[in-house]
């Protein structure tokens, strides 16, 4: 009998960092509404060990540096960092 082989490693995906569902529907409820007004066209979210991430710009959720620093930034297509914040809301409030 043949042993199923798993495409997904599950144990790294249990280490990933994401976006809670509330935050997330902050974020696509701006995405949509950018959408319709034509501004935005697509986007990306991607979930790795160290941070989370949703690209429209980039919007990143980085845990390590809640202590430290914000726990979210906001990035441009450069790479730099344009706004931090404790609170996703208020980062993003700009953009709209």
């Amino acid at each position: 009998m043949n042993v199923p082989t798993f495409l997904l490693d599950t144990a790294s995906v249990a280490r990933s960092v994401f976006f809670d569902r509330q935050k997330l529907m902050i974020i696509l409820a701006l995405y949509a509404k950018m959408v319709a007004l034509g501004e935005w066209h697509d986007h990306a979210i991607t979930g790795l060990r160290e941070h989370a991430e949703f690209a429209i710009y980039r919007v990143g959720k980085h845990p390590k540096l809640d202590n430290q620093q914000e726990i979210y930034a906001l990035l441009g297509k450069n790479g730099w960092v344009l706004r931090r914040g404790h609170e996703l809301g208020p980062l993003l409030k700009e953009l709209a």
